[in-house]
């Protein structure tokens, strides 16, 4: 019989500190399937768990907790490795318990913050990124001279919950961000922490080890190798960094000489002996190609999705912040693209109105985050209600007069009066009410050859005009 039931996805680090402990103890602890967001949400789950926080443990004697340290703890003082495990006197369980809570705070809490952008779960952010990286480095310092002379973290000879509950603490950072150019700088913690899984127990629940090499890096070189042969036009944002990719590539840098990235926008000229196909890219795994795609430029990001429907359907988007930040690269200023917030896409300044590109609105101005194309603002809103730009609309675009005619709800270049005053429709539809106009009143005997003029000098004025057209059997001197 099980000594008890875990709830969790897998694989989990938190749960491998537990299994490791039973395994240890002898005891067998039952997995049952569990789907995220689905079995945590059911009446039976929440009604033990109120939280539906995983992982979950239920023991046969009807004991449920939940919080993976208080669950490891407990399945580790369950059994006859007890001593060992948790501590025979309050020294040796105090400085235990220092160890879990120091893999708690110190260690999977920044390793939680380079995970996490990696598989998707948070966008991608500079700062977090390097402040999680020293986080993560003073940590293995402080480890690293920890174990100068030890095998153990707390025992001398034996493994403890403060080794177990620190390793799984590490599976991640060692899996993705530890990577062989960090290493080097910890040599004790890397033999300690295959040492320890390598015990008896452990390595039944924590699997093989899983090193990074330079994951990022030569993510970018299978995609730069793989898809785009034009390598005299890439450029990274990573210089001068040099990367062995086996059999892919040879040992070369990243170039750092290109004036521009690559884009849809350029025609570069492809190496001549290249050998390359664009089908090697779609026969690599949807998890790389999704990884190839989050490290990319934007404007190489919507290159890419662009090259066929399948990577267009795989392939998420560029975020607003994302194209706003691009807004403000060389690349954009060149081509002179703008962030639209509706459709998210970055458009010609000819798809703007000249407003949306001035003052607040200009590019990396504090109001730019509002500004939006001229197809979003003739289109109606969500829910149904009325477009932004609504009829009489008047627009400059490019220092020419637009307007959304009030008469045939077109949005044309607009009509001016004689006055050179903007008027509130199209030139047809503005030159045709002067010729009706003309023919009620009887005083049109010619038409200005040029359509944003009235066509006769006895109606002054687009009021003037207006009142003609209200009230028709009005003559002149009436």
């Amino acid at each position: 019989m099980a000594f008890g039931t875990i709830y969790s996805y897998s694989p989990s680090p938190r749960v491998m500190k537990t299994q490791a402990a039973a395994n240890i103890n002898g005891l067998e602890l039952s997995v049952p399937d569990f789907t995220m967001g689905v079995t945590n949400k059911t009446p039976e789950f929440i009604s033990k768990f109120p939280l539906g926080k995983v992982p979950a443990f239920e023991a046969a004697d009807g004991t449920v907790i939940f919080e993976s340290d208080a669950i490891a703890q407990y399945v580790a003082e369950s059994g006859p490795a007890a001593d060992q495990l948790m501590g025979a006197t309050p020294a040796a369980r105090a400085s235990i318990r220092q160890w879990i809570s120091f893999a708690q705070g110190e260690i999977l809490d920044p390793v939680q913050q380079l995970a996490l952008w990696r598989i998707k779960l948070v966008p991608y952010d500079a700062a977090t990124e390097t402040k999680a990286l020293e986080r993560l480095e003073r940590s293995l310092a402080c480890l690293e001279t920890h174990l100068q002379g030890r095998n153990w973290l707390v025992n001398g000879d034996k493994i403890s919950m403060a080794d177990i509950t620190v390793a799984s603490a590490l599976v991640w950072g060692f899996a993705m961000a530890i990577d062989a150019e960090m290493r080097p700088k910890y040599p004790t913690v890397v033999g300690w922490y295959e040492r320890t899984l390598q015990e008896e127990g452990v390595k039944q629940a924590f699997g093989e080890k899983n090193f990074v090499e330079k994951l990022y890096y030569t993510i970018y070189y299978i995609m730069l190798y793989l898809l785009l042969p034009y390598r005299d036009y890439i450029i990274t944002a990573v210089p001068r960094v040099t990367v062995t990719v086996p059999v892919l590539c040879p040992r070369v840098p990243l170039l750092t000489t290109s004036p521009h990235h690559f884009s849809p926008y350029l025609t570069p000229t492809p190496t001549p002996t290249s050998t390359i196909t664009h089908s090697m890219l779609l026969r690599l795994p949807l998890e790389l190609q999704i990884a190839i795609a989050d490290i990319l430029p934007v404007p190489d990001l919507l290159h890419l999705r662009l090259t066929c429907a399948y990577l267009y359907d795989s392939l998420s988007p560029p975020t607003h912040r994302q194209l706003l930040d691009a807004e403000a690269t060389d690349w954009a200023r060149h081509h002179n693209v703008f962030t639209c917030r509706y459709c998210l896409r970055l458009r010609p300044a000819v798809q703007f109105a000249d407003r949306m590109l001035q003052h607040r609105r200009s590019r990396a101005s504090r109001d730019c985050h509002k500004r939006f194309c001229i197809d979003c603002g003739l289109m109606p809103r969500e829910g149904g209600r009325t477009a932004r730009y609504g009829p009489g609309a008047q627009l400059t675009i490019n220092d020419q007069f637009f307007v959304l005619c009030l008469s045939c709800h077109q949005f044309l270049p607009g009509a001016r009066d004689r006055h050179g005053r903007n008027t509130l429709e199209c030139i047809s539809c503005w030159q045709n009410r002067w010729l009706q106009a003309g023919a009620t009143i009887g005083s049109l005997t010619k038409v200005n050859p040029t359509p944003i003029q009235p066509p006769t000098k006895d109606s002054s004025s687009t009021s003037e005009y207006l009142s003609m057209q209200n009230h028709p059997e009005k003559k002149e001197g009436d």
